[in-house]
């Protein structure tokens, strides 16, 4: 692994990540996020942040709570979803630019992983900048990075970006986890 091409991938989604959030918490100042995750597929393509407030929830469940359960983890189902978001512009070069679809099975496993340890590199030092809140509110907000469809390393990844004494963490792990 290259660490400058590494640390210059982390940075540019860091910042992207913390330019959303700060955009998103300004413009729904009066709503409670427990949700923030940066989504990928199965193979590392640019990440899409996607974010939840209960809100936003209940507003789109119209109070039906099966509804609720239905949608509650659901990027796809987010309002505030950010497909081909302007700050993430930088980021999708950057992925657009490394190879992965040509590569033999032991060098796109390699630049898989390169990828995915970029996006949690980034949300981890984003954390440390309190992007994500501090305190009770940090606590109440789950923040992840996905692969989609869902599997058993979401569960790994959710465990080691947030606090240990979560209070959101145990119970995404048992609505959506895929353990």
């Amino acid at each position: 692994m290259n660490i400058s091409e590494f640390n210059s991938l982390v940075n540019e989604i860091r910042i992207a990540v913390t330019y959303y959030v700060k955009e998103l918490f300004d413009n729904h100042p009066n709503e409670d996020f427990y949700y923030i995750a940066l989504i990928t597929s199965g193979e590392a393509h640019s990440p899409i942040l996607s974010a939840w407030s209960y809100q936003g929830l209940y507003k789109l469940s119209e109070n039906d709570k099966e509804e609720e359960q239905l949608i509650k983890w659901s990027y796809a189902d987010s309002p505030y979803t950010m497909y081909k978001n302007d700050y993430f512009h930088k980021v999708e070069q950057i992925f657009e630019s490394r190879d992965i679809e040509d590569l033999n099975e032991k060098d796109s496993n390699d630049e898989f992983d390169f990828r995915i340890n970029a996006m949690v590199a980034a949300m981890q030092q984003a954390d440390a900048n309190g992007v994500f809140g501090s305190g009770e509110s940090r606590l109440n907000l789950l923040i992840n990075v996905e692969i989609m469809p869902p599997d058993e390393t979401n569960v790994i990844r959710a465990k080691e970006l947030n606090p240990k004494n979560s209070k959101i963490l145990p119970i995404w792990i048992e609505e959506a986890g895929e353990e």
